[in-house]
């Protein structure tokens, strides 16, 4: 039986690392990335151009990337796949 791979436990860095970034950032990846909606109906929702949502939604991702990189290590291989990382604990509840 094969290990998981640790791109499949990085799901317990999402949570923290969402709730670090803007609102418009969460918003943008928990809508589309997330909830599965499309970018055009991102778009509509905030009164954007899809060329607008589509950029929205790339610097969310870019700054999602960074926060993983940074606040759970994530490391990458050669090939751009997730190699390692170094869980966080989750916020503690408000």
């Amino acid at each position: 039986q094969d290990a998981p791979l640790p791109v499949d436990d990085l799901s317990q860095c999402l949570p923290r690392v969402l709730a670090e970034l803007t609102e418009a950032d969460r918003q943008a990846i928990t809508f589309c990335d997330i909830a599965g909606r499309s970018q055009q109906a991102l778009a509509d929702l905030l009164g954007l151009s899809l060329s607008g949502a589509k950029s929205r939604l790339q610097r969310a991702r870019q700054h999602l990337r960074q926060k993983m990189e940074t606040g759970c290590q994530v490391r990458f291989d050669e090939s751009g796949s997730v190699c390692s990382f170094t869980p966080r604990p989750p916020l503690p509840e408000q």
